[in-house]
């Protein structure tokens, strides 16, 4: 591994080595100021930043050659340490390493993050949102008049909760059944005009805490989604390796989030609409102003939601 690690620090220095510098680092040094002090200063920048761009080109080359070599990919945290230790410390993800060679990690507030804890977290997470997420939908649809499509979604429930099924399998299953009933309902759930009828109503108010609480279930898995897809980016050969199907389903859930917060405005929306009592609603508006929050939404956008509800 170490030999490696030295294939690959050598070759962007050597480049650099030679002396060779754009005019355009010369020329900004001289423009910020005209000491000699200014135009080192730039020109080690710009070696610095030179030497991690190509360092990190040639890493993730030479590990994706040696994963179809089927060797064990070498750690990008121990790379940065042998380029440069202070880079290493930079990066909190890689506090992982002994702590005498990143005493920087220390100092920083994040921890470094588990992949294997974030994606039993993430995991637990999701299928408590999802369940009960999908159990709204299956009523919502009955409430419409769509049994079919009602049955349908119910099945899938029972796929997600069979433990005998690839768990990354259940999730990319669930996450495409909540994203497409979400939009298959969508004209139904904007049409304010259109009457509920008595036995309509009846099924819309018990979709209503499933909805509800899924909607908050989602609030509580966005943290760990984010965490996770960091988590990832940051050494997707680990990542899966170390969690395997979760780490590529992953980047899926943020569009996810974002249809269950799209559809949840749209459901309370519709109950409003109807005359329908809305469960917790001071509660659903404080999660869809955090949610709104942790998907960075405009704050004109966070406003808006905050009068609709």
């Amino acid at each position: 591994m170490y030999k490696l690690l030295i294939l690959l620090i050598n070759i962007p220095i050597l480049f650099l080595l030679q002396g060779c510098y754009p005019a355009s680092v010369v020329s900004s040094a001289v423009a910020v100021g005209s000491g000699a002090g200014s135009i080192k200063k730039s020109i080690t920048n710009f070696r610095t930043d030179h030497i991690r761009k190509k360092f990190i080109a040639e890493f993730h080359k030479t590990n994706l050659e040696r994963e179809k070599s089927g060797l064990e990919p070498v750690d990008l945290c121990i790379a940065k340490r042998s380029l440069d230790p202070k880079w290493a410390q930079e990066d909190a993800v890689c506090c992982h390493l002994p702590e005498d060679e990143t005493k920087a990690c220390s100092e920083k507030k994040e921890q470094p993050f588990d992949l294997k804890a974030g994606k039993t977290e993430l995991v637990n997470k999701f299928f408590k949102s999802s369940n009960h997420y999908l159990a709204a939908l299956a009523l919502l649809n009955k409430s419409l008049g769509k049994n079919t499509e009602a049955a349908q979604i119910e099945k899938e429930i029972e796929y997600a909760n069979n433990p005998g099924i690839d768990e990354a399998d259940r999730m990319k299953n669930s996450i495409k059944t909540a994203n497409e009933a979400s939009k298959a309902i969508e004209d139904d759930l904007m049409n304010d005009k259109a009457e509920l009828s008595a036995a309509a109503k009846a099924f819309y108010v018990q979709s209503l805490p499933q909805a509800v609480k899924g909607f908050i279930e989602t609030v509580n898995l966005a943290p760990v989604t984010f965490k996770m897809i960091n988590g990832i980016a940051a050494n997707p050969f680990t990542a899966k390796r170390e969690i395997g199907g979760v780490a590529i389903i992953t980047p899926q859930l943020p569009a996810y989030i974002k249809t269950i917060y799209s559809t949840m405005k749209q459901i309370t929306r519709k109950a409003k609409a109807a005359d329908i009592d809305i469960p917790d609603e001071s509660k659903i508006k404080e999660n869809m102003l955090k949610l709104a929050k942790l998907l960075k939404l405009p704050i004109s956008k966070v406003k808006e939601d905050e009068m609709d509800l």
